[in-house]
């Protein structure tokens, strides 16, 4: 989500971003209901509260109020996707990732995929920085019936599973050139 990067030895990510999101994931631990399917990922400097398995309306209602509560009271961005939400720090999203990605390795093409409302993010920043800068941009989003509105709309293509994004790359890899 733009707050850890990955090398080919390391994971960077911010220590302080990760104490004070420690602070949240702990009184939202202390608070959240108890029931079967509600789990509560804690990725360091992002908190997910999946509740793709709970057949508990209530309890998710109440841990959806919890963790809304909870962001506004300490500053975070609150995010709903696929029956999910998370909790994370304001003004760092996969699109400031992406275009600071883009930047550093002077990218003159970006291809961004993905499924979620996270990902839309990316596919309006790449948008935006299309226009402004002439990056050529490539966004394709993998479109589902339990998709967030304007997924689709935001992308410059679709497809409907993990099997055609495979055979796009595998298409894209015949067109490219061997080194």
């Amino acid at each position: 989500h733009g707050l850890e990067r990955l090398t080919r030895d390391e994971l960077f990510s911010s220590s302080e971003i990760e104490l004070a999101m420690a602070g949240v994931r702990d009184e939202l631990a202390d608070e959240l209901p108890v029931a079967p399917g509600l789990v509560l990922e804690d990725k360091g400097s992002v908190l997910a509260l999946h509740f793709r398995l709970c057949r508990d309306p209530a309890a998710i209602a109440k841990a959806r109020g919890l963790a809304e509560r909870l962001a506004k009271s300490h500053g975070l961005k609150f995010q709903a996707g696929r029956e999910i939400v998370e909790l994370k720090p304001a003004n760092v999203d996969k699109g400031t990732a992406v275009l600071g990605l883009a930047r550093e390795f002077n990218l003159d093409h970006v291809i961004y995929i993905g499924d979620d409302r996270t990902d839309m993010d990316a596919f309006i920043a790449l948008g935006r920085e299309a226009a402004k800068t002439g990056l050529s941009v490539t966004r394709m989003a993998v479109v589902a019936d339990e998709s967030p509105a304007g997924l689709k709309e935001n992308s410059d293509y679709w497809v409907t599973s993990v099997n055609d994004v495979l055979d796009f790359l595998d298409w894209l890899l015949s067109r490219t050139p061997a080194s």
